[in-house]
């Protein structure tokens, strides 16, 4: 649905589909981000959102915030995941924060060897950080390993074009055998 059509609308859409949350952009430094680590207790995460002071935020995100309240006062679950258009961390009040997606195989090792060193894949924390995979197909597998050997947990493809690396591939790599990958 189109920003902008109203929080009726999206109440409605709510009130008649299924979801586990919303998925919003979030510009890097547009909000204040405190860069502590917070476990992900989602009781915990849902009492900070509900205090925030929503007059703090503009334009779209104030409307996608106010979105996401519409749907959540339907189904109290519902999730709330920003997408970071820089590497950083979540929000205290997000429930995750997806990474945009690293260039190449070092550049994902290097952010998760960052993530694990500021704490954010301790068990209690992981789960609130995923790392998008590189775009380029034949580097999703590697990338996806290196990460693991950190503990990332939580991963996503977010390629404009779906392309995906041979299916064997991404099947030994996604396979609980497996989890985690150990050379």
């Amino acid at each position: 649905m189109p920003v902008g059509e109203g929080e009726n609308d999206l109440a409605d859409m709510a009130k008649y589909t299924v979801t586990d949350g919303i998925t919003f952009d979030l510009q890097f430094g547009s909000l204040p981000v405190r860069p502590v680590v917070v476990t992900s207790l989602r009781g915990e995460i849902r009492a900070r959102r509900s205090a925030l002071d929503i007059s703090a935020f503009t334009g779209h995100d104030r409307l996608l915030l106010e979105a996401y309240r519409a749907t959540a006062n339907i189904d109290p679950r519902q999730r709330l995941m920003v997408t970071l258009d820089a590497p950083g961390v979540p929000p205290v009040w997000a429930d995750i924060a997806l990474l945009p997606p690293s260039r190449d195989v070092a550049e994902a090792a290097g952010l998760a060897k960052r993530l694990r060193a500021e704490g954010w894949l301790r068990p209690d924390a992981a789960a609130r950080v995923a790392l998008s995979l590189p775009v380029e197909p034949r580097l999703q597998v590697e990338a996806l390993r290196q990460a693991q050997r950190q503990g990332v947990s939580s991963f996503a493809l977010c390629p404009d074009q779906p392309a995906l690396p041979p299916a064997p591939a991404l099947s030994a790599a996604f396979s609980s055998s497996i989890y985690p990958y150990r050379p």
